[in-house]
């Protein structure tokens, strides 16, 4: 392999990690190895790396609502980013399991022909037709807590131009 990207694992909840800015060299939510690499990178100094003469991809870290960590790749046929998610849209309610099932976004910005690509992902994308190991595949694991239905629209916050808080009625 080029590259093997994985989840970063930490011992704690996730909390403190996570809202750190990239001002910090250190991965903090992906684990990358280049090649057959048995330790990871430690610093991400905004590296590009490059395969071949085709294939180049680069590590790098924007800062968004939170640091956000990713590989960029691009390829003849192919132009896609790997970043770290936390599973917030799924569980609102619960950060811990928000943090405990983070895991990879795979975001194509470019593809060209994709009729002509084959595997998993073709078929994923219904490009291909789909074997019973993808439908397999696509099935949430056993055991995983269900996600947190879609919370209920907040209440409207009540203005109370009121001197004393007590002057407010509720």
């Amino acid at each position: 392999p080029i590259v093997k990207v994985r989840v970063k694992q930490h011992e704690s909840n996730g909390t403190a990690w996570i809202s750190r800015r990239c001002s910090s060299p250190r991965f903090e939510t992906l684990q990358i190895h280049l090649g057959q690499d048995a330790s990871p990178l430690k610093d991400m100094r905004h590296l590009e790396y490059t395969a071949g003469k085709s294939v180049r991809f680069e590590v790098n870290c924007r800062n968004q609502a939170a640091r956000t960590e990713y590989l960029y790749f691009e390829t003849p046929s192919l132009v896609f980013v790997i970043t770290s998610s936390h599973a917030y849209v799924d569980f609102r309610d619960r950060p811990e399991l928000a943090f405990k099932y983070m895991h990879l976004d795979f975001i194509v910005m470019e593809a060209l022909r994709p009729q002509t690509f084959s595997g998993i992902l073709p078929e994923i994308w219904d490009l291909q037709p789909r074997s019973a190991l993808v439908n397999a595949m696509l099935q949430p694991p056993e055991g995983m807590p269900q996600p947190s239905k879609v919370s209920p629209e907040p209440e409207p916050v009540q203005v109370c131009e009121a001197k004393a808080p007590a002057d407010c009625v509720a």
